[in-house]
């Protein structure tokens, strides 16, 4: 029993360190289209 209970845990901690990197990647990326297309409308 105390091995499944590290195995989930290690799954938890894995999973929520990838879908951390994954919301702070794509929020980087609609901040950088943001600014991008804000600088577009302004050159059009």
């Amino acid at each position: 029993m105390k091995y499944y209970d590290e195995y989930q845990k290690l799954l938890r901690y894995k999973y929520g360190y990838h879908s951390f990197l994954i919301i702070i990647v794509l929020s980087v990326i609609n901040f950088n289209l943001t600014l991008f297309m804000e600088s577009v409308k302004y050159l059009v």
